[in-house]
Order: C-alpha cells, then structure tokens, then sequence
C-alpha cells in the first residue's frame, strides 16, 4: 500500500472514534457508531528479541516495553537479524459486535501474527508463500470481536528496518476500510482509468511488435518487444502497489517489495540495446558505440548489485547506487539525443525526439519525487510525467520503426519493380524470339559454324606453334651436339700444338682444360647456365690459347660488371673468341692481336670482340659463327642484335643481348 492510507486513518481518528487506551497496550473501544481506527505502533507495546531465536510460548514470558515511540527507535531496531513483537490487546466494550482487521502494507513483511481469545488461538504468516485468495485476506488479518470479547495480538517483524512500514500497520473496522477502498476507488477512477490504458496502450505495443517480428525478422523489433515488455512489468507493479488490483505481482510479494530497480534496470539495458540495433552508431559515432558497451556492463554490475543489497539488507547502499546509475544513463541518454538530433535525418529524428521525451519525462519524475509540493501537476503521482514521457517515446519509436519498415519496403518494392521491368523485357525479347525464330536459328547456326572453323583453325594454329617448338627445340639440341664435338677437336688440336712448342707448359694446360671440360660435361647439359660460369669459362679458354702465343701477341680480356644470378645460354660467346684465335690469330703469331670486351648493365649484356686478320681475304670462318647465328635466332628471338663486320687487317663482332 502507498502512503494514501495514512490520511484517511488520519481523518478517521479526526472524526471522533471513541477509542480508549487503558493499562498499558489494552484498547477500549466504547460506542463503535462511525470508523474507527487504531495505530498499532501508537498502542501497542515491544520486545525485541536480539538472538532471534525464540518462541512463541518463550515471548509471552518476555517484559513488553510499555511504549513504542515511531520517532526514537531503540538502538537494536536497526539491526538485520532480530524480530520485532508487537503486542496489541483489543477489548471490545461497545453493545454490538465488531469485525475488526489488522490491516499493513504490500512491504510490511510479518514473521508471524498469532489472535488469542478466550476460547481460541489463530496463528497467521501472511507475505510470505503464493496465496491465491483475495488481496485483503493478504494483507489483513481478521480480528473478529463479539459483544464484550477481548483480543489479544502479537504481531513478528524479522528485520524490522525494511519491513515494517509505520503509517500503514493499523486496527480498523472492516465494513469501514472496505466502504473506504469503494470511495478512494472512485475518487481516483481517472487516475486509474489513466495507469489501465496506459498499460494498454504499452501491452498493445508490445504485442504488435512481437508480430511485427514475426513478419519481418529483424532484431531491433525483438529489443523494442522486451523493452516494452519491462515498461509494462515497472508500472504494472506500480498499479499493483495501490489497493485495488491483483493482477500478477501481488501473488509474488518478493517481487512487489524488491523489484523495483531491478526492472528498471531492465528497462534502461533493453533501451540501449534497441538503440544499438535501431541506430548505427558505428558509423555515426564510433567512441559512442563504445560508451554503450560500457553502459551495459554497468547495468548488469548494478543489476547483480541491486539483488545482493536487498538479500543482504543495504537498503541505503541499494537506493544510493540506484541513484546514481539513473544520473549516469540520463547524462548518457542526453549525449546521444544531441549526436542523433544534430545529423539532421529523419529516420533517426524519430528516436532522438522519442528519447528527448523520455528523458525529460524521466527526469520531471525524478525532481518531482523528491519535491512533491514544487509539482505544478499531478503532485500524488510523479511518475505521471514519466509515462507522459513515455508514451510520446513509444509512438515517436513505433512510428520511427513504421518509417524504416517502409524505407526498406520502398527499397524492396523498387527491385520488384526492376525485377517486373526485366522480366517484361525478356518477355518482349521471347516474343521477337518466336517471331523470328527461323532466322535466328539461322543466323546462330552460321555462327556455331563460324565458331566451330574458327575453333579449328586456331587448334591449328595450336598445334602448329607446338610443331615448331618441338622442331626448334630438337635443332638446338642437335646444334649443341655439333658444338661441343667441335670445341673438343680444336681444344685438342691447340693442346698438341703446345705440347711441340714449349712442354712445360702442358701440366697447367691440362688443368685449364679440365676445368673447361667440367663446364661443358657437367654445366652445359642445362639450357640456361649462370652468366658467371660463362664469364669464366671464356676467360679460362683465352688464358689456356695465350699458353700458344709469343710474348709480343697481344691478347686482352675486359668484363665489367657482374653476373649478379643472371642466366645465359651455355657457350653462345665461346663461338666468337675460338673463331677469333682459330681465324685471326692463327696465321700471325708474334703480330697477332685480339681484345674482348664484355660489359653487363642491367638486363643486357654487350659484347665486343676485335682481332687482325690475314691479308689475304678469307670468308670462311667455320661452323662456328653459323651455329651461334641459328642459336641466337631460337633461343634470343627479338632480343639481340648482332653485328659482324670484316675489314682489311680486322675481324669486329659486336653483340647486344638482352638477358
């Protein structure tokens, strides 16, 4: 029950109830003729019992403390784990019956109440299991008193600190409390009209977004479902609160007492999550998308927090932490109204302005909770800004997910529309088809035909390429079959040459034309060999030729720059340096001269020989140069450039190769 039932009782006791407290806890009641109310904390006398462990039986030998005063609780009433007894005797003196209750609030949690007669002991544990009958028979207990009988009450209260709510623990008479609900009812019928269709209207929301799902799966309709669904459960039990509906949360009084935050909580963690879902903030603002993440953890920390203050009684501790998370979220809630209002689109004007109504709604309440007088309306009721608030939020949501729905409906409709369009067209394109279909299988059957020679003539093509390949591949091998038989012939011959002219130089001979043997058994048998061996090949071969000559020959070998891993294919230079020494120097030993140059740049090589030559002219040079011609041709086809001139007293080729 809400405070509201402290001012009738108020006005009851006003309106001259003949009521009489005599010796100690006993209450007289004399002339009952209007309604009488009795405070029991006012009348009754205490024992607390410290150990929390005793009887019934044990608690009726226990000193009762003559007076109770609301306003100076004694020190131990503070703590957890004791129980509050209340005792309370009603001696009816009038000349009728009375049916009096005991009536206490939804959060007045009572360990036990016991009535004794004269001829009679009741014991009672309301609160505390599921009970499924009327709402007054849980939260009253029935004093009945005949013409002249005396009741005695005890009344158990564990943790009397939060559960025990003063204004509302008090004696009446039944027939009275019940004609006052009927009246309190009818006074306030727009103010519960109002709270019923807002609940409605919420309910409604939920349901149509849960079907609005269903139809079009998407997940931000499932966190404005569950958002809603808690807006309904937070007021639901604020309705409940009041003295006139069961509905679900007073069968669960656990809940009616202590879940209040704890849907809130809810609340505020399914709004960010909706928000998350409805709005992009990845995109829109990267550090905010963050921020909510964090917020969530909050929540869920405040949410086990809330839970571990209620069992464990920090109630202090409880509302203070719940204070400030509703400070924190609204801060929050207010930065990301600003980000969303100030991109300036519509789709999310609908859930910055939504939010910016809530929030105000939220925070009116707020204020006006703690300061009911300064409310210009609704000063009884706060949280009726807050459903204001959030009403308006609910429809700006709705209809903003009513327009992205249709956005997405445009969007599909179009490519529908695309899609008809096309599909038209292939229609048209099928009856030209049918039209012309002679001619069209006509004309395809002249290009399959077209396509099929053309076909073959590139297979042919294919084939011939590979012919030639093959056949180029097959005279190379059989040019480097001539090649290296020929080296050999004039290798030997110049060996057995030097063996007649001077013998002491054979041994060294001998081992320059191992080395020389080696590359070509071992090296050349590949297609591509490295441009160092070559390179040293041909220097090996020119110092075991210079063993043959005079002194006064002069034989000169130049190479600048190295091979650095580049390839080359094996004895294409040797050609020109043997057809050097075979034809230019052989006849002019002692006048003789030969220089070669080689220079690698890059990706080219260039190569420069210069030797004498006989007087008399002589065209032959060998198979040498032929076979070189023919390699160069297959192996460097567009990728050399060989220049060979014939003068007088000289012999000059020059080759640019590109490697």
């Amino acid at each position: 029950m809400s405070k509201r039932f402290f001012i009738p009782v108020t006005m009851l006791l006003l309106l001259g109830a003949k009521l009489r407290a005599q010796d100690g806890d006993t209450v007289v009641i004399h002339n009952m003729t209007g309604a009488d109310s009795i405070n029991l904390l006012t009348h009754a006398t205490y024992y607390i019992d410290k150990e929390n462990n005793l009887t019934w039986p044990q608690i009726l030998k226990q000193p009762f403390a003559p007076f109770f005063d609301t306003a100076k609780r004694p020190p131990d009433f503070f703590h957890k784990d004791i129980s509050l007894w209340l005792r309370c005797t009603l001696q009816n003196a009038s000349g009728d019956s009375v049916p009096m209750m005991l009536v206490f609030d939804s959060f007045s949690f009572f360990r036990e109440v016991i009535v004794k007669k004269k001829d009679s002991l009741s014991f009672y544990r309301p609160n505390y299991i599921f009970n499924p009958h009327r709402k007054i028979t849980r939260k009253s207990i029935p004093v009945f008193l005949a013409k002249g009988e005396q009741a005695t009450v005890w009344v158990c209260i564990y943790d009397p600190f939060s559960n025990l709510v003063d204004d509302n623990l008090f004696f009446t008479n039944t027939i009275s409390f019940n004609n006052w609900l009927q009246d309190t009812f009818k006074s306030d019928y727009a103010f519960y009209i109002f709270k019923i269709v807002f609940l409605c209207i919420v309910a409604f929301i939920t349901v149509h977004t849960l079907v609005q799902y269903s139809i079009r799966r998407r997940l931000e309709f499932i966190w404005y479902s569950l958002y809603s669904f808690f807006v309904f459960l937070f007021f639901l039990r604020q309705l409940e609160a009041s003295s006139h509906y069961d509905i679900l949360f007073t069968f669960f009084p656990y809940a009616l007492k202590y879940a209040n935050n704890v849907i809130s909580i809810l609340v505020y963690y399914t709004y960010f999550q909706f928000a998350r879902a409805f709005v992009n903030f990845q995109s829109l603002a990267p550090w905010y998308d963050k921020l909510i993440s964090y917020l969530k953890w909050l929540l869920m920390m405040a949410f086990v927090a809330d839970l571990s203050c209620s069992f464990f009684g920090y109630y202090n501790l409880r509302t203070s932490i719940f204070t400030v998370l509703r400070v924190i979220l609204l801060i929050a809630a207010f930065v990301g109204v600003f980000l969303l209002l100030r991109t300036k689109k519509k789709l999310l004007y609908f859930f910055g302005i939504g939010s910016l109504f809530l929030i105000v709604g939220s925070l009116l309440s707020m204020i006006f909770t703690f300061y009911p007088e300064q409310s210009p309306f609704f000063w009884h009721d706060p949280l009726r800004y807050m459903q204001i608030g959030i009403i308006i939020e609910l429809f700006c949501f709705t209809s903003g997910l009513s327009y992205k729905s249709s956005l997405i409906e445009v969007e599909k409709r179009q490519t529908q529309q695309q899609l008809i369009g096309q599909l038209e067209e292939n229609k048209r394109l099928q009856e030209d088809l049918n039209v012309n279909l002679e001619e069209r299988v006509k004309e395809q059957t002249e290009q399959i035909l077209l396509q099929q020679r053309q076909l073959e003539k590139e297979k042919e093509q294919q084939l011939t390429i590979e012919f030639k390949k093959k056949l180029t591949e097959m005279e190379l091998q059989v040019l480097k079959a001539q090649l290296n038989p020929h080296f050999y012939f004039n290798t030997l011959n110049n060996l057995y040459g030097l063996t007649i002219i001077d013998p002491k130089k054979a041994p060294d001979a001998i081992l320059k034309l191992s080395d020389i043997m080696e590359y070509i058994i071992y090296d050349c048998k590949n297609e591509k060999v490295l441009l160092g061996k070559e390179l040293k090949f041909i220097s090996s071969y020119i110092e075991l030729e210079r063993l043959r000559y005079e002194n006064d020959a002069h034989i000169s070998l130049n190479i600048n720059g190295g091979g650095d891993g580049k390839m080359i294919a094996p004895l294409l230079l040797i050609q020109f340096v043997e057809n050097a020494f075979k034809h230019g120097m052989e006849h002019h030993k002692t006048a003789s001269y030969m220089q070669v140059d080689i220079a690698i740049e890059g990706n080219g090589l260039f190569f420069k020989s210069v030797n004498s030559v006989r007087q008399k002219a002589d065209s032959n040079h060998g198979l040498g140069l032929t076979n070189v011609k023919k390699r160069l041709q297959m192996l460097y086809p567009g990728k050399h450039h060989l220049m060979i001139d014939r003068t007088v007293s000289e012999f000059i080729v020059e080759l640019h190769l590109d490697l």
